[in-house]
């Protein structure tokens, strides 16, 4: 059977001009090995700060990973991490290796190119996870004639290997993979972390999303995904960094939501993953029927805490009803949903008070005097965000979406659309805006959207803003592990006439006794011809 392998790479003592060392790397792998074992990896290699002062080179980090890849027997998971400075060039990714010459010409030629193909082709491996930590901070990219970071992330994988291999790097295209250095201060107490810590956020939120895992269940893609994100969030924001909190990114072709990377220990490394039928986020009963209830209970309130931390932090419950404006927590879990039309102008920043977003937006529009204007999002967005997302400063609650099509997203400036959007109190660099007709849509295949909200025992009152064309849609919404409370919509424009764009809100209005996740989805089920779904906003109150 199939056996649980990790190999940790970290370049850290740095000596060339222009590229700053990460001393923080050698513990941080420490401490993931460590986690790694006591999760039940049957083997965890750490290769940090070589022996004798040795660096570690290129031609070091090739060779561990192609043997790593080679030594595969059938059916392995394999876990490979990289951490070090990264850059990108031509479109692919590369680590910078300790020993890198600043006279090396061109730059990447001395670099490792995160591309292991032929080897990834040969494996025995049944899957193989790569948890890249290398769009950081502190080197001078530009310099060295660089993309840097702006198109990390963006190179193009195998569509063969894609179904075996996860790509998951610790932020999108155009943003950093930030650290807390020595010197830095929390603004309040953080579980886990001594004053004085130095670390990335990416590897420790992976090192704290694994640890805090149930014993009894295999940690899926999807859930891991979300649970080192929602920490990585707390963490941004406890330690005060700047702008909105770095966004993981993952490439694959892998069914998230069934592929499991973490061996249980209740039954071994070998167990099988739990029923496709049972509820997401279940686990299986291998430990029996209330040891599964619990395990499921645990591993919702894990997920939920980690993202709600950055809000809950020091709040008492009181508090945190008042500042909401919902009333005292109840023990019954709620979900209930309306739709309705919509016009005119939506201020988010008055409707949503705990936290708000909005999609496409940028400046540049102001001055647009066509009817459309837009493209690919990813093109247009990379210098801001992956999919120019502004949010409620100081705020992380309503998750990014994920984009359900086979098609990239689109950004749009629809000048002559009837509904508008405004807000204050944004996140740099746009803190206000008004009369804003931007928005993200996706067509072709499969094209829609999911979104999760994080719930607790206060109700909260979740609204998006969606319009579609040329088509039939279906909404739906799910509490997390909870089939029995669910909302469904749909409606079809083929009755009416051509082209139109039809503007609707759907409010949800939800609580659960424990903390967990509100899911959101919105699909264009029948394309009429030139048919799309469109993301506009989101407030939560």
């Amino acid at each position: 059977m199939g056996r649980h392998r990790a190999l940790l790479i970290g370049a850290s003592g740095y000596e060339v001009s222009g590229v700053s060392s990460l001393p923080f790397i050698p513990n941080d792998l420490a401490r993931l090995g460590t986690v790694l074992k006591e999760r039940g990896f049957d083997e965890v290699q750490v290769l940090a700060a070589r022996e004798g002062g040795k660096q570690v080179s290129a031609n070091y980090v090739n060779a561990r990973v192609i043997g790593f890849l080679k030594r595969a027997r059938q059916g392995d998971t394999l876990l490979i991490f990289l951490s070090g400075h990264g850059v990108h060039s031509r479109g692919r990714d590369y680590l910078v290796p300790e020993d890198i010459d600043e006279d090396t010409h061109p730059f990447e030629s001395g670099c490792v190119a995160i591309d292991w193909r032929q080897h990834l082709d040969e494996t025995l491996a049944g899957h193989v996870v790569f948890l890249i930590d290398a769009c950081r901070e502190g080197i001078e990219q530009g310099s060295m004639g660089m993309a840097g970071v702006q198109q990390w992330s963006r190179q193009k994988i195998s569509a063969a290997l894609r179904r075996k291999v996860a790509y998951v790097y610790a932020c999108s295209p155009g943003q950093l993979a930030l650290f807390v250095r020595a010197q830095e201060s929390p603004i309040q107490a953080v579980e886990g972390i001594e004053p004085g810590e130095s670390f990335s956020l990416f590897s420790r939120s992976v090192s704290d999303a694994i640890s805090a895992q149930p014993a009894t269940g295999m940690l899926a893609l999807d859930e891991f995904k979300e649970t080192v994100q929602g920490r990585m969030t707390e963490l941004h924001r406890v330690y005060a960094k700047r702008g909105t909190p770095q966004t993981l990114r993952v490439v694959t072709d892998i069914s998230s939501e069934s592929f499991y990377f973490l061996p249980s220990l209740k039954a071994g490394p070998t167990a099988a993953p739990p029923s496709s039928s049972a509820p997401s986020g279940a686990l299986s009963d291998v430990a029996g029927i209330d040891a599964g209830r619990h395990a499921v209970r645990r591993r919702r309130q894990i997920l939920a805490t980690l993202t709600l931390a950055a809000v809950l932090a020091g709040v008492g419950w009181g508090v945190f009803s008042h500042f909401t404006g919902a009333g005292s927590p109840t023990g019954k879990s709620l979900l209930e949903g309306a739709k309705s039309n919509f016009s005119g102008n939506v201020d988010l920043s008055k409707e949503g008070k705990v936290d708000w977003v909005q999609w496409g937006y940028l400046p540049k529009d102001r001055d647009v005097t066509a009817e459309f204007s837009g493209g690919p999002a990813e093109t247009a967005c990379q210098h801001l965000n992956v999919y120019c997302v502004t949010r409620k400063a100081d705020s992380f609650e309503i998750g990014d979406f994920r984009s359900l099509g086979t098609e990239p997203p689109t950004r749009l400036y629809a000048g002559r659309q009837p509904v508008s959007f405004s807000w204050t109190g944004g996140s740099a660099p746009h803190q206000s805006a008004s009369g804003v007709r931007s928005v993200v849509y996706q067509g072709g295949p499969g094209a829609g959207f999911r979104i999760l909200v994080p719930t607790t025992a206060t109700t909260r009152t979740f609204r998006l803003y969606v319009s579609y064309r040329q088509g039939g849609i279906r909404f739906s919404a799910s509490l997390r592990g909870d089939s029995s409370h669910s909302y469904t919509d749909t409606a079809d424009t083929e009755s009416g006439e051509l082209n139109t764009i039809y503007f609707r809100v759907y409010k949800l209005t939800c609580r659960t006794p424990e903390p967990s996740l509100l899911e959101v989805n919105i699909k264009l089920e029948r394309n009429h011809g030139g048919g799309n779904v469109t993301l506009m906003a989101a407030t939560l109150q």
